[in-house]
């Protein structure tokens, strides 16, 4: 397929690769264009070409610059769209693709959460309501009935199911001074729930199953419904107030992952100190945890999920590349759950800064179960059907499901929200659908 422009840019490059992948050749010259056999996207402020795809730009993509832009939104066949121009199909759907991949608005972004990053509910997503769908796969689809000869790149569909082992163990194997100092602060506090709960295990001699300890549950389940599993660890070398797993050097902790590392992929989920630390774009912290896990497991680590989700662009991708990152799972928000870069495939994180494309491949995901109990207050069958819900919706793009669930969160069964239930009927859900042809 051939895509005609006046102009040649990084960006405009960067944007018809992802859309219309290795099929797509990009010329700027009419002559050679007008000898093309074959429908044409013609991304120009003038029509041109007898089969042609016309889509009138608005210059954001041959710019290098990066500045605060007006978003307006609009309706366009049913969907929100904006970029909006009087030729052509009526909007700038390369520059708005763009927009939303390339998370242009996020390098504008003044205002950050409490964890240093940016708010879902600054987003254009969340604002125009669009948060909870792949706006960027609709338009193309939509645009694919319409013109039929239209080149989109073939994908197939994938779920994988992450983990943050935040805290692999309540109470085993941590220090006995940890133990002791967490059951002065439940006395004075009067938790007397957890404190008879951290007695009844020291006084077990550490024979009852650690609370948190559900990995043999959670392998099995995931070999019995073939689900491909990712655990992110966090090692962090000094305990922090948000940093409060097992020690890295803990025997137990290295015994674990050594263990699920045999069957399962390893990423590294940096401490949140070293999340504050990549702020600045300083990485002696995250190159000493990365290679802690590397030691452990045996294995190059490639893959990082942020904890908390602690990401400022571009400097936090920008210090995973200093450290061979090459796969990142953290494009997804803190307490809402959705597709923060409106696509639900994988996609090469494009550096504004620089105006090129990286190495860096980004793998959104869609829900995580801390969103569900904490924010969004779901019920167990409120947050099955979001959880299906977005299963079908990127199954019907050939897309990449990505979840994050916490090991932790297994004692939600306090709660609304029986956390156990949710993993188990949800796995049952993905494996028997799986099984369903498209």
């Amino acid at each position: 397929m051939l895509l005609f422009t006046t102009s040649l840019s990084n960006r405009l490059q960067y944007i018809a690769q992802i859309i219309f992948g290795n099929s797509v050749s990009i010329t700027n010259n009419i002559e050679y264009a007008n000898s093309y056999k074959g429908l044409i996207v013609n991304y120009s402020n003038n029509h041109h070409f007898t089969n042609e795809l016309h889509i009138q730009p608005i210059n954001l993509l041959f710019e290098e610059d990066i500045k605060a832009i007006e978003v307006s939104c609009f309706k366009w066949k049913n969907e929100i769209a904006f970029f909006k121009t009087s030729q052509g199909i009526g909007f700038d759907i390369l520059s708005a693709s763009f927009y939303l991949i390339s998370r242009y608005e996020e390098y504008v972004a003044t205002n950050f959460d409490e964890h240093y990053s940016f708010s879902y509910k600054d987003s254009v997503a969340y604002k125009q309501n669009f948060l909870k769908t792949p706006l960027v796969n609709i338009w193309w689809d939509i645009l694919k009935q319409d013109y039929p000869l239209l080149a989109l790149p073939p994908s197939t569909f994938n779920f994988t199911s992450t983990f943050d082992i935040d805290i692999a163990y309540k109470f085993k194997h941590h220090s006995k001074l940890k133990n002791f100092v967490g059951g002065l602060k439940e006395l004075v506090t009067l938790n007397i729930g957890r404190l008879i709960e951290r007695w009844q295990f020291a006084k077990s001699n550490a024979l009852l199953k650690d609370p948190y300890d559900v990995f043999d549950w959670l392998e099995k389940l995931h070999i019995e419904n073939e689900i491909n599993v990712i655990y992110f660890c966090l090692t962090q070398l000094q305990r922090t107030k948000y940093d409060v797993n097992v020690h890295a050097k803990s025997k137990g902790l290295k015994t674990l992952l050594q263990v699920l590392s045999k069957k399962n992929e390893m990423g590294i989920h940096p401490s949140y100190k070293s999340g504050t630390f990549q702020l600045k774009n300083k990485d002696q912290i995250l190159k000493k945890e990365i290679s802690n896990l590397q030691s452990i497991v045996n294995k190059k680590i490639v893959q990082s999920r942020q904890h908390y989700l602690i990401m400022q662009l571009p400097t936090t991708y920008q210090t995973l590349i200093g450290n061979n990152i090459i796969h990142d799972y953290s494009m997804g928000y803190n307490y809402q759950n959705g597709f923060r870069a409106s696509y639900c495939k994988p996609f090469y994180w494009f550096d504004l800064t620089k105006n090129c494309q990286t190495n860096l491949l980004i793998h959104p995901f869609c829900a995580m179960d801390s969103n569900f109990i904490f924010n969004q207050q779901y019920n167990l069958s409120g947050a099955i059907k979001e959880l299906q819900d977005f299963y079908q919706i990127i199954k019907k793009y050939n897309g990449e499901m990505i979840t994050i669930f916490h090991n932790h969160f297994v004692q939600t069964n306090a709660t609304k929200l029986n956390w156990t239930k949710l993993y188990d009927y949800f796995l049952l859900f993905v494996h028997t659908n799986n099984k369903i042809k498209n």
